[in-house]
């Protein structure tokens, strides 16, 4: 099992190890705690400029997410981890309202 803030990461990091797994017949999970939205936009627009749209960004990662799951032959996916997301945003609020 490979855990990773971001959809891509896997690409950058651990795809190699999954893939290697995935060939040796050995099951393969990857789980994302994040979809993606608060990244590079269509075009490299970043997020809060102009022309940003969050859902585009989520649409496209899903889909970036998608082939290279396919291409290292991961047995599962499971993307966003939501409570993983929710306790990474309520700790952002939490440590705010402490400074």
């Amino acid at each position: 099992m490979a855990v990773h803030a971001h959809p891509d990461d896997e690409a950058t990091s651990t795809g190699g190890v999954l893939a290697r797994y995935a060939a040796e017949g050995i099951t393969t999970v990857l789980v994302t705690c994040t979809d993606g939205r608060c990244g590079d936009g269509p075009g490299g627009v970043k997020p809060g400029d102009p022309g940003h749209d969050p859902e585009a960004v989520v649409a496209m990662r899903r889909a970036e997410l998608a082939a290279s799951c396919e291409a290292l032959e991961v047995t599962h996916r499971r993307t966003p981890l939501m409570f993983a997301f929710l306790c990474l945003t309520r700790g952002v609020q939490w440590r705010t309202q402490k400074s």
